[in-house]
């Protein structure tokens, strides 16, 4: 697991804001280490830095935007979402769909002016069937069998989601058999590449097993 993935991690479970050295201590990393991850995570905003210490930036607008279903959707993802940016630095969001309609709860994009650089919209809205979070979703709906496990399938759509960017997404199920999809959208021939589409495929895979330690 990467370091950056610990930390994430570790402030996740945290209900207040923690200081470098427990951070460290916590993490079992050099506290220089430590500090030179979080000023990486701060500067693309991914955590923020308070008087009482570290952090999530987005604790207040995400997880309550989102409800208690959508934050432990969002606790058994960011595993995911985090390796997938970290190997991608392109734009990776989770979604979820209500009533056949996908919304945005959660995301990681790169910092700057480019066209990943998208800041989360929790307002807007896509018809599932149109865009590939909503279809990857639906799919597994559609295929679940508690006697049989099948492959994630890797759903796209060009523009659908984002003007001008290529989008795949892996269905993820969570504890109380909530279905979201985490999604990576970039240039066509980078999102397409087999080793993304490896590592997507791998990410459902893994959300999977956390779906078995709650429901066993």
């Amino acid at each position: 697991m990467g370091k950056i993935t610990l930390i994430i991690r570790f402030l996740g479970q945290k209900e207040i804001p923690c200081g470098l050295a427990e951070i460290a201590r916590g993490v079992c990393l050099a506290k220089t280490t430590a500090h030179r991850l979080l000023h990486t995570l701060e500067a693309e905003r991914v955590v923020r830095r308070t008087t009482a210490g570290y952090e999530l930036s987005d604790r207040d607008s995400t997880m309550g935007m989102a409800g208690d279903g959508h934050a432990v959707v969002r606790r058994h993802a960011l595993k995911g979402m985090l390796s997938l940016y970290e190997s991608t630095h392109m734009l990776v969001q989770l979604m979820v769909v209500e009533d056949r309609v996908v919304r945005c709860v959660d995301q990681f994009e790169p910092p700057g002016d480019s066209m990943l650089s998208r800041p989360i919209d929790f307002r807007r809205r896509w018809q599932a069937h149109q865009v590939a979070a909503g279809r990857a979703v639906l799919w597994s709906r559609r295929q679940e069998s508690p006697t049989e496990r099948v492959a994630p399938r890797i759903a796209f759509d060009d523009g659908m989601t984002h003007h001008k960017l290529f989008t795949a997404a892996v269905p993820i199920m969570i504890r109380g058999d909530r279905l979201a999809a985490i999604s990576l959208s970039g240039p066509r021939m980078a999102v397409f590449r087999a080793d993304i589409r490896e590592r997507m495929s791998s990410i459902a895979y893994r959300c999977e097993h956390e779906r078995g330690r709650w429901v066993s």
